[in-house]
């Protein structure tokens, strides 16, 4: 199993290895909401259902948010990682 980039040795591997799951695992999630909300937007076009419309377009835009987070945390990563050396 991968082990987490720039944690120290003294950090048992098993949280190591739970940062780089988690952070994967919470990429997945955050891509399959934005696919879910446009997929209902698309189906709210199709069906000329403005509700679904706005539902689907506010469950992508929200999906998206999340997406800028998992970035801005792997690139807080890199810099530790950087500045750490490991």
């Amino acid at each position: 199993m991968a082990v987490a980039a720039g944690m120290p040795s003294c950090v048992p591997e098993n949280i190591r290895r739970k940062e780089t799951t988690m952070s994967f695992t919470n990429k997945v999630e955050h891509k399959a909401e934005e696919l879910k909300g446009a997929a209902k937007e698309k189906f709210g076009d199709a069906t000329d259902n403005e509700r679904l419309q706005a539902e689907g377009a506010a469950e992508k835009a929200a999906a998206k948010a999340k997406q800028a987070g998992d970035h801005l945390g792997d690139a807080g990563r890199h810099a530790r990682d950087a500045v750490t050396g490991y």
